[in-house]
């Protein structure tokens, strides 16, 4: 499911446009959610972080994997003619957050699932408070310095695909390798604010169906 909804996300998680609070945005309302339900779920300790492994062996695995295959485009018009299957832009490093949670989750949050009523409702807030903090607090300054590193030369290879992933109907340019909407959307407090709000909610979202997956199973 992560890496699905990675797939679906694609058009606002470009390397290029990382520098915007649009992007946190977006990672903050959806990731949240799918990753904490196997950390409350699952009785596998580290789940979270064997999902967020998953997510990105699956995708570090078609950039490999798709370039073997010959490909060539018939459809006009053809601004990039490339000769492979062009490979998708490299995972989000979702496996930092996803660490956070699971110390999260085994210190605080498996404690909480025997608790009902309010009381269980006031502590997920709290948990899911804490998670929403550390999920944008974490994945801020790393997907914002390692996008540079995806737009810089050192990034055009096999491995992290760098320039490699543009379809042939984009025109190949210096837009490329820069950051996009900075003018209108650039980060900004408000809007790394509003992130924060979206993580959190996504966060006591996926505490509430974990907690009610729990209760189906039983």
């Amino acid at each position: 499911m992560i890496t699905m909804e990675s797939v679906f996300a694609t058009e606002y998680t470009w390397p290029n446009r990382q520098h915007t609070s649009n992007f946190y945005q977006v990672v903050g309302h959806v990731f949240p959610f799918l990753l904490l339900i196997p950390a409350r779920v699952s009785k596998v300790r580290w789940a979270t972080t064997i999902a967020a492994r998953i997510y990105t062996a699956l995708t570090c695995m078609t950039i490999l994997v798709l370039p073997l295959f010959h490909a060539q485009p018939k459809l006009a018009p053809i601004y990039n003619p490339v000769t492979h299957m062009v490979p998708p832009p490299f995972p989000l490093l979702l496996i930092a957050p996803a660490i956070a949670i699971d110390v999260l989750m085994l210190v605080w949050g498996r404690k909480l699932v025997a608790v009902g009523g309010w009381r269980g409702m006031l502590w997920d807030w709290l948990l899911a408070l804490a998670i929403g903090l550390v999920f944008i607090g974490i994945t801020l300054p790393l997907q914002w310095h390692f996008s540079k590193f995806l737009l810089s030369p050192g990034a055009e290879n096999w491995f992290f695909a760098g320039n490699r992933v543009w379809p042939y109907y984009s025109r190949m340019g210096p837009w490329t390798l820069e950051f996009w909407d900075l003018a209108k959307e650039a980060a900004t407090v408000k809007g790394i604010a509003i992130a924060v709000l979206l993580s959190i909610i996504a966060a006591r979202l996926g505490l509430w169906c974990g907690r009610w997956m729990l209760k189906v199973r039983r």
